[in-house]
């Protein structure tokens, strides 16, 4: 699922959720309901391709490219 991958890109890049947060310009807590799955990455990064593995790599990119 897309909030799975999320999360494990996140947990594999060794950051908080505060951190990636941080990283993708956005607060803790809008990050954090993209990781439970209760809003879609779109919504908040209209970048991001919705849906599928897509959004969780492109989410970790961001967060090893140090994108904000």
């Amino acid at each position: 699922s897309v909030k799975k991958n999320i999360r494990e890109s996140r947990r594999k890049s060794r950051l908080s959720q505060q951190e990636m947060a941080d990283r993708l310009g956005m607060s803790r807590n809008a990050y954090r309901d993209i990781e439970q799955g209760k809003t879609k990455p779109a919504a908040f990064l209209p970048g991001i391709k919705n849906g599928g593995k897509s959004s969780s790599v492109d989410m970790s990119v961001a967060a090893q490219a140090d994108i904000v």
